[in-house]
């Protein structure tokens, strides 16, 4: 009996993890808004009742999905915020911007998908918001005595200075523009904040 609850468990994992990989591939070839539950579910090659077993909608979906991408998000903030307390330096910064953007490249199409995501869909726009004021909190508070400016100004400088950064990676893919102009451009911006 053990092994039959295993192995059912195992198939819904199997299932579950199949339908965020299909998603993520639609939402980025298709786009996040014109992507049906029924398209995800198409793909995979289950029912719509099984999509639904495993996710009430396409935010949860989506949720899922960045879910799995946010623990090596954290990661980079806590390297990040160690290295400002640190007293990151313009070219080490530089260097971490263009890793991320390596990072990035790696899911084509997914930042646009979340960031439509983000600007509609409530659902997604709140779990986003509630991950990165966590994350813009541990990156003001990393080394306030170098940053000269109330911890306010602060934190709006670093949300849009994140937004930007999300906005320039993205349409790096559709603008006729090097990467190394779009990192240089970003190291600028983030430099006045955060560089010794």
């Amino acid at each position: 009996m053990e092994n039959r609850s295993t192995l059912l468990e195992q198939k819904r994992e199997f299932t579950r993890t199949r339908l965020l990989d299909e998603a993520l591939e639609l939402f980025r070839t298709k786009g996040y808004v014109e992507t049906t539950a029924e398209d995800i579910a198409s793909a995979v090659g289950c029912s719509r009742a099984t999509f639904y077993l495993h996710f009430k909608s396409k935010s949860e979906i989506m949720i899922g999905i960045l879910e799995r991408v946010w623990p090596s998000v954290d990661d980079s903030v806590d390297e990040f915020a160690a290295a400002v307390a640190a007293g990151l330096t313009k070219d080490e910064l530089r260097v971490r911007i263009s890793n991320d953007r390596a990072v990035w490249s790696m899911y084509a199409g997914g930042l646009r998908a979340f960031n439509v995501a983000q600007m509609v869909d409530p659902e997604v726009t709140k779990w986003l918001e509630s991950k990165a004021a966590r994350a813009v909190e541990r990156v003001s508070r990393a080394a306030p005595e170098k940053i000269h400016m109330s911890p306010r100004v602060q934190r709006t400088r670093i949300v849009i200075l994140s937004r930007i950064a999300n906005g320039a990676l993205e349409m790096e893919d559709s603008v006729d523009c090097p990467s190394s102009e779009v990192v240089d451009y970003l190291t600028d911006l983030w430099a006045d904040l955060i560089c010794v």
